[in-house]
């Protein structure tokens, strides 16, 4: 659980939870952690209703902290009190999600691919040969 009423960043850093985020907003201003293919961080987009927001900037703003911060500790916190489910749940849905995955690959295989359009070509005067052919047609 993080301390509240503290620096969040500083206790990110030296808590050894193990939490490592990709910044952490302390006054204003963006600190950054690690980064790249090694980050231990993900960025994500998120839709909450826009009161939950609200009611989030004014518990930061009571605690001298960024919204995104207390989101954070919130999330920790709901994760800390969570159980985790049992191993068998965990392999089920990463197995599900493996079939869906090859599903998708496999349909993409066979989803034909489209024929390049032809240009239809034009005579003088924005005429088309099947303009032409039927022209010709009328004169027999």
């Amino acid at each position: 659980m993080f301390p509240r009423n503290s620096n969040d960043s500083d206790y990110l850093h030296n808590s050894g939870k193990g939490v490592a985020l990709s910044g952490v907003y302390t006054s204003g201003s963006m600190t950054p952690r690690k980064t790249g293919s090694n980050a231990t961080s993900v960025l994500i987009s998120l839709r909450l209703p826009r009161a939950k927001i609200e009611k989030l900037k004014a518990v930061a703003a009571g605690e001298g902290s960024g919204y995104q911060t207390i989101l954070k500790r919130f999330v920790d916190e709901g994760l800390e009190n969570t159980p985790a489910p049992p191993q068998s749940v965990v392999l089920a849905v990463q197995a599900e999600l493996e079939k869906k995955r090859k599903e998708r690959e496999a349909a993409a295989k066979l989803k034909p691919k489209p024929k390049p359009k032809k240009p239809v070509p034009t005579l003088p005067g924005g005429l088309t040969d099947d303009d032409l052919n039927d022209m010709m047609d009328g004169l027999e």
